[in-house]
């Protein structure tokens, strides 16, 4: 609708200039009533670009498009490894976890990837979870927000909880842990939102190694009215994303030179990004050789490509048998290799060749995990 004008000139037939009030104030309530529904129009596009504005998602890899460690690993209890990145897979008490990546036919939900992680074994002492430890425990906290993905199990009945713990990292106060909520999840994937209110850590002592840990439980001897004890099955999740807020938004799918390096902060390797450490393997290796200088002491300084979170725990693999700690001569023989002066930058290393061998050759692998 065009504006409408009040005419304030034209004599009436009363000799009076302009319109009378009546005129007049319809023709500004419809002015006005247009205004209100233009702002109403614009508030409502903008909630819809907020739900599409990066940053939203404070998980990284929820697609699980990157296992650097391998894509698949069995983890029997008691333990807890980092098999996708960023994830640990945790099985305490008894029972097993097969964690493994898995690719849709034809991508669904803005994914290529989704976990199957296969719990068996389990019984009433069984505590089995995937967990992302979000660095910092301030991260969210005094927010309400909300956990979401697409779920789904290999068979009926099975369920899923979500809790989350607030760590307040070495020397902090206690850790303080939030429940979300159990579901019963079907044989079909769905979008699976849990809610829940984070304390503010106003007042808290805070120390090094914070962390938010963003937990799906499996199986567990204890919570959510003991629904989840001893619970065995195949279950599979994809398009994990925590945001702030009750409501959740579309999975937010990141370029995959972003995503990897937001996992390389955290976990880099020498190795194609698809294959395992330990791989026989030259793709991807370092090396220093000088064909003229046998029986040497060699020295490199390898720079990483994402500085890391802190100081990383570097292993040395060789490249010609894969085993760990050993760098590779000319002659395919092994030597010790020594790493020094590990930062969030990069590391040092060294090897001293044997006689009338030159050159060194490796792999290795930096992790600098929460």
């Amino acid at each position: 609708m065009a504006m409408k004008i009040i005419d304030l000139d034209t004599v009436q037939a009363n000799g009076k200039r302009g319109e009378t009030q009546r005129p007049a104030f319809t023709k500004i309530n419809a002015n006005f009533a247009e205004v209100y529904d233009g702002l109403g129009q614009a508030v409502s596009t903008l909630a819809g670009l907020a739900g599409r504005m990066g940053g939203r998602n404070v998980l990284i890899n929820g697609d699980f498009r990157f296992w650097q460690r391998g894509a698949s690993r069995i983890v029997t209890a008691p333990l807890a490894i980092y098999v996708p990145d960023r994830y640990q897979i945790v099985c305490i008490g008894a029972g097993q976890i097969k964690a493994s990546q898995q690719a849709f036919a034809t991508p669904a939900f803005g994914a290529a990837h989704y976990m199957n992680c296969d719990v068996s074994g389990a019984t009433a002492a069984t505590e089995a979870f995937c967990t992302q430890p979000v660095e910092g425990v301030q991260t969210l906290s005094g927010s309400t927000v909300t956990l979401s993905m697409q779920a789904w199990a290999a068979s009926p009945g099975r369920k899923i909880g979500v809790r989350f713990i607030q760590s307040f990292g070495k020397g902090g106060s206690p850790d303080v842990t939030i429940y979300a909520g159990v579901q019963e999840i079907g044989t079909a994937s769905s979008l699976r939102q849990f809610t829940a209110d984070l304390p503010s850590i106003q007042g808290k002592v805070v120390g090094p190694e914070s962390k938010l840990h963003v937990i799906v439980d499996f199986s567990t001897p204890a919570a959510y009215s003991a629904q989840l004890v001893g619970q065995s099955g195949s279950f599979s999740l994809t398009c994990m994303q925590l945001e702030r807020g009750s409501v959740p938004t579309e999975y937010e799918v990141r370029p995959d030179t972003i995503e990897l390096m937001l996992c390389q902060r955290y976990f880099e390797k020498s190795y194609p990004v698809a294959v395992t450490p330990g791989t026989v393997t030259r793709q991807g290796r370092s090396c220093v050789a000088q064909s003229t200088a046998t029986n040497a002491l060699n020295f490199f300084y390898q720079q990483y490509r994402v500085p890391k979170r802190t100081s990383a725990a570097v292993t040395l693999y060789s490249s010609e048998s894969g085993m760990p700690g050993k760098i590779c001569q000319n002659n395919n023989a092994d030597i010790n290799g020594v790493v020094e002066d590990a930062s969030q930058s990069g590391f040092s290393l060294y090897g001293n060749n044997n006689s009338g061998a030159w050159g060194m050759w490796w792999h290795w692998t930096s992790d600098a995990e929460i």
